[in-house]
């Protein structure tokens, strides 16, 4: 699945927001807390609303690449059998940065079904977010 979007600002104000894991905690709206396990490995804590049913799980979180300005590159086993690997990529165009996002979910078909498009909705919610802290 990929998601571009595109937010009117600088990179270098927009970039820490994929780099930097306590910015991208303040802007995604279901991680609430993010733990350094090294130095490129976090630990995430999420808390969904699904219904009536509250769900909190954690999951470990590699910051495979930074290139700076470029690109940035996320890989975690989110449970067992489900395994994320997100790839966020800049292009400046004038005024505004494009943020390119490629999400490859390895996992059921059922899963994939159920996931991708709650991911989409949630990580739309977060470059809003950016898009309005660096106006």
């Amino acid at each position: 699945m990929k998601i571009d979007f595109l937010v009117k600002g600088k990179l270098s104000d927009i970039f820490p927001y994929f780099s930097d894991l306590q910015q991208y905690k303040a802007v995604h709206p279901v991680v609430y807390q993010v733990d350094e396990c090294s130095e490129k490995t976090f630990l995430f804590y999420e808390k969904l609303n699904l219904l009536v049913y509250t769900y909190h799980f954690t999951y470990t979180v590699l910051l495979d690449e930074v290139d700076y300005l470029k690109k940035v590159v996320m890989y975690s086993e989110v449970k067992k059998g489900v395994n994320l690997h997100l790839t966020f990529s800049f292009v400046e165009q004038g005024d505004y940065v494009l943020i390119k996002e490629e999400v490859d979910l390895k996992s059921s078909l059922l899963v994939k079904c159920l996931f991708l498009p709650f991911f989409k909705r949630i990580h739309m919610k977060m470059f809003k977010e950016i898009a309005r802290r660096v106006v």
